[in-house]
């Protein structure tokens, strides 16, 4: 058990925190609690990687001869990688560390504050992943729908048809906006149809045709980007990041706007440089590089941002899917806004819009190993430092018993 000294006395900080840290992090999650986290004890560290087996459906042949042979139908059980290839880390700053030891208090509000970051951690990231949802299961996929009057009941329940028509509707939870379910409550919605929940807790708003309704602040952010045109050397587009305040004695995030230029073929060497290559095709696969931060960076791909550009589009979650039909979607954690200066005029980002989902409980599978903390020793005897480090993974493997199902909102929010 790691300990601290300061002025002679034994300082034991760090597993009082970690249990408290855990227990009130599992409290302040909202979107993580439909998540399936039955693999948390089989992952130890980061890299590791279980196999998750999933079973298909099953159904006989109908006719026959009872007592006559029954023909033998193959079957096969599906095997899929469940990987911790995510890091979380967090250092503060303690003065007067004597004090956390002294006063409970303090302590508590130093715990609430850790579980709060790292719980709002996992909610952004099991969200991040409703973007894997099947494309048959995305209602309006990079067309997103403005919600109104006449069309925010039939937006919502559209996600419980898509889910009973693939019979996997058994515990639906809908994860909203607080701007959408400020339509819901403006429209009656929940009193037209179950009464709610006495209960309004982590989240909890009511029910609705069968759904638990969860309202959440951390929906995952989309927006199509189009590139049917080769780019043109200087073009510049904007992606916004976030900074932590880590100086800032009130914590937290700033934006952070990280901008890349499209250059010459071949000639990307700068940092935030993007090679346009021969045609719009590898102009979007380099795009796709660089925002992802995958492939090889050179002259003929991609030139990477800095480092703490990288980290600020880290900490965004700001991800890019492959383009399809010269689109492709840009996914952050955050509203993220962004900014262009392409010359072909059919290069254009799309709206904002938030992923509101409806999810059968346990579609998203989610694991987090390595919740550790270290109090370091006092250094200069002016402070100590308070380490917080967690390793976890995730993904929709595609259980045919679970679903999930995606319907992107423009609720013109920032």
């Amino acid at each position: 058990m790691a300990t601290s000294n300061i002025g002679g006395s034994q300082i034991v900080v760090e597993n009082l925190l970690q249990k408290e840290v855990i227990r009130l992090k599992d409290k302040k999650t909202v979107i993580k609690q439909a998540a399936n986290t039955k693999y948390q004890g089989e992952l130890r560290k980061q890299g590791d990687v279980v196999t998750v087996q999933q079973v298909p459906n099953m159904f006989g042949n109908i006719g026959g001869t009872a007592g006559d042979d029954i023909t033998a139908q193959a079957w096969t059980i599906a095997d899929f990688n469940l990987t911790v290839d995510q890091v979380y880390q967090d250092n503060r700053k303690i003065k007067g560390i004597e004090q956390i030891q002294s006063n409970l208090e303090l302590r508590g509000q130093i715990a609430n504050r850790i579980a709060f970051g790292s719980a709002l951690n996992e909610d952004q990231f099991v969200a991040s992943l409703t973007t894997q949802a099947d494309s048959n299961n995305k209602l309006n996929n990079q067309s997103p729908a403005t919600l109104s009057a006449s069309n925010t009941y039939s937006n919502i329940t559209s996600l419980k048809r898509v889910l009973s028509e693939q019979n996997a509707f058994e515990s639906g939870m809908l994860f909203v906006s607080p701007a959408i379910h400020e339509k819901m409550r403006l429209e009656n919605i929940l009193g037209s149809s179950d009464v709610g929940l006495n209960l309004r807790l982590n989240g909890v708003v009511g029910r609705l045709d069968g759904f638990q309704v969860m309202e959440t602040n951390n929906l995952a952010h989309v927006r199509s980007l189009t590139i049917d045109t080769i780019g043109t050397a200087t073009d510049t587009f904007t992606v916004t990041g976030r900074t932590a305040q880590s100086t800032s004695g009130t914590g937290g995030f700033t934006n952070t706007s990280v901008v890349w230029t499209l250059v010459a073929n071949g000639a990307a060497s700068s940092a935030g440089e993007i090679s346009i290559g021969t045609s719009a095709a590898e102009t979007q696969a380099n795009i796709v590089l660089a925002i992802n931060g995958t492939g090889t960076p050179g002259a003929s791909t991609y030139i990477d941002v800095s480092a703490a550009n990288r980290t600020a589009m880290k900490n965004a979650m700001l991800k890019i899917s492959d383009f399809s039909s010269d689109v492709a979607t840009l996914q952050s954690a955050i509203y993220a806004p962004v900014a262009e200066t392409f010359t072909a005029g059919t290069n254009v980002f799309g709206v904002d819009a938030e992923l509101m989902f409806a999810v059968d409980r346990e579609a998203i599978n989610f694991v987090s190993q390595m919740d550790q903390f270290k109090v370091t020793d006092a250094q200069l005897g002016f402070y100590n430092s308070l380490l917080h480090e967690k390793a976890y993974g995730g993904a929709v493997l595609g259980d045919n018993a679970k679903g999930l199902a995606t319907n992107e909102i423009v609720t013109g929010n920032a």
